[in-house]
């Protein structure tokens, strides 16, 4: 039996860092990673779970606490280098990205549970107690049927410009999140730097996905950022020009 204060969490903003999500009329960037990372104490699992109610956060009351954090400062990189800017701290500062009173970007999570890596051994039976689910395999199966349409649901009544997925390995979970069973995923290769893969969704997004922000094999240097960002810039110039 699948706890009712996890399933009411995990399909709603559970494990979103939030921010502005935008509207059809101020279309945002959003911004969607796998899992948190960290982990998180069990017995705060009970808390979390109940205490959600379920409005849109800002993971963050000032903007600076976004360069406290690795995957943070690679992601403003991100975005400043996508915006055209040169300066992620004073990009940072402009639009305060994630942050109160911030504009046009949104940062979110496929999996809501944080666990310190993806291996399934991270599962214990104290998750299990308070999920409801036996192993990591039936929570993420679950996930996939119930939590990936609401995703789905946002990109239609949100209508972010650009959803930017992080993780190669995972752009399956990320189509059936973002897109549909028209899906047609393009390949961008560009210079000596990593590739990624996009595809235009049934609600005007443009959706990239990219390799991982840092990690042995994901984007680590500032320059791979940077050409990733103005590659993404780009297609979406592109995509722009197409609609005129």
């Amino acid at each position: 039996m699948i706890n009712d204060d996890f399933k009411r969490w995990a399909l709603n903003f559970g494990s979103c860092d939030g921010g502005d999500i935008g509207s059809p009329k101020n279309p945002s960037i959003w911004l969607c990673g796998l899992e948190w990372g960290g982990g998180f104490k069990e017995e705060e699992l009970q808390n979390i779970f109940k205490n959600n109610d379920l409005k849109i956060p800002a993971i963050y009351e000032d903007c600076k606490e976004n360069l406290k954090y690795q995957f943070n400062i690679k992601a403003i990189k991100l975005l400043a280098a996508i915006n055209g800017e040169e300066n992620h701290v004073k990009f940072n500062e402009t639009f305060k990205p994630f942050s109160r009173g911030g504009k046009g970007y949104f940062k979110m999570n496929l999996y809501p549970l944080s666990f310190k890596d993806t291996n399934h051994s991270r599962w214990t039976e104290a998750i299990s107690k308070e999920t409801g689910f036996k192993d990591k395999d039936e929570y993420i199966k679950w996930i996939r049927l119930n939590r990936f349409p609401i995703f789905n649901s946002w990109a239609k009544e949100y209508r972010p410009k650009i959803i930017i997925c992080t993780g190669i390995s995972y752009k399956d979970d990320f189509i059936v999140a973002f897109g549909d069973q028209n899906t047609q995923l393009q390949e961008r290769n560009f210079k000596d730097y990593k590739k990624f893969f996009y595809f235009k969704n049934s609600y005007g997004a443009l959706v990239v996905i990219i390799y991982f922000l840092g990690g042995r094999h994901g984007l680590k240097s500032d320059e791979e950022i940077r050409q990733t960002g103005k590659e993404i810039a780009k297609i979406y110039e592109a995509y722009l020009s197409e609609l005129d």
